[in-house]
């Protein structure tokens, strides 16, 4: 089963989501009702949200690498068994063929 980064729903019920959450709406009703300043609110509220994103974006990137290097992996092990424990020739071969050109 692959990685799956925290959703949402789950990063809210986590203390540090919870906290972020009660900080986003307690400065979001203070600019609003307090200050009158909106902008100042919803961009507080813009930066946790960006930085939720940024780091679903890098969990995102994370799990897109890690199966890549899965594959590498497979494939390295394939060429191993194929060949009775050696890497796979026709990569030496090719190689070969190109010195002998040169």
């Amino acid at each position: 089963m692959g990685y799956s980064p925290l959703t949402l729903s789950k990063a809210l019920r986590t203390p540090l989501g919870t906290a972020l959450a009660a900080l986003s709406v307690i400065v979001l009703v203070y600019s609003v009702f307090i200050r009158a300043r909106i902008l100042a609110g919803v961009l507080f509220v813009a930066l946790v949200a960006l930085g939720f994103i940024a780091y679903r974006l890098l969990a995102a990137v994370e799990a897109v690498a890690d199966g890549h290097q899965r594959l590498a992996d497979a494939r390295e092990r394939e060429a191993f068994t194929r060949s009775s424990g050696a890497p796979d020739s026709s990569i030496d071969e090719d190689a070969a063929d190109e010195d002998a050109r040169a």
